[in-house]
């Protein structure tokens, strides 16, 4: 089974601004800018932070069984 990753979708130039779950293509994450010029760096790290907590509400179970940390 392959494992669910951050993909980019949508680009500004160099900056990602969509991305969504691999695994889970309809689950969408937007970054937002909290400044006149979106900054990449800001932009990746929210991306990240999203994909973080969707891996670990949604597929908490099937990254443990990948990595042979099966809770059984």
């Amino acid at each position: 089974m392959k494992k669910p990753y951050l993909r980019v979708t949508k680009w500004l130039a160099d900056i990602p601004v969509e991305a969504c779950c691999a695994m889970c293509p309809n689950h969408l994450f937007r970054a937002v800018s909290h400044q006149h010029r979106p900054q990449k760096g800001d932009f990746q790290e929210q991306l990240q932070k999203a994909f973080d907590q969707h891996l670990k509400e949604v597929h908490s179970n099937t990254t443990d069984s990948l990595n042979g940390n099966s809770m059984s």
